[in-house]
């Protein structure tokens, strides 16, 4: 209800259906692979990583350009691209978002840093890293559901999300189309 449609530069409704999307394919992750994380924190973190969006695209009416973008040129992340244009990111924005409507403290510190492609560099075994890692292949399955191609980031995580998950690479396939068909 705080965004007005009119006022925003991209497809709300596709917006939320896919911020849907991913937060229900949060959870079916967390609970096959981490099903020791509350699926409250699932949930919310499914449904509140890309709340800075609305926030840009109501400010800027050339947003939906820098998405557009940003799928097209994956050496680049998105906060890269919206720091470059903006001198802001919805990244910083969704935490302070997150942070006031009191959501848990490691998601508002993931919300922050979902972009960061060193954020599984080195692996620790932190519940922080469970989170990001099945963030990431929640993102990676939704892209795959609505653009027909990999998220833009998905090769930067990939290999270290499969670990974190003890996902094996060969049975990856199988876990998409799982997840997509309780999306269906």
């Amino acid at each position: 209800k705080s965004f007005d449609p009119k006022n925003c530069s991209i497809d709300l409704d596709l917006f939320w259906s896919m911020t849907s999307d991913i937060s229900s394919a949060v959870i079916a992750i967390g609970k096959q692979f981490k099903p020791n994380i509350a699926m409250d924190k699932l949930s919310s973190l499914g449904l509140f990583h890309d709340c800075g969006i609305p926030v840009m695209a109501m400010r800027y009416q050339n947003y939906q350009d820098i998405i557009d973008n940003n799928t097209t040129t994956t050496d680049l992340s998105l906060i890269d691209i919206e720091e470059e244009h903006y001198h802001a990111n919805h990244a910083t924005i969704g935490y302070y978002v997150a942070s006031s409507w009191r959501l848990p403290r490691d998601v508002c510190q993931i919300i922050l840093q979902h972009h960061e492609r060193d954020y599984l560099n080195k692996l620790d075994g932190s519940p922080e890293q469970d989170l990001f890692a099945i963030l990431k292949l929640a993102e990676h399955i939704i892209a795959l559901k609505y653009k027909d191609c990999a998220s833009p980031e998905w090769c930067y995580f990939e290999e270290a999300a499969l670990s974190v998950l003890a996902i094996n690479k060969k049975d990856l396939e199988g876990i998409i189309t799982q997840v997509s068909n309780l999306l269906s």
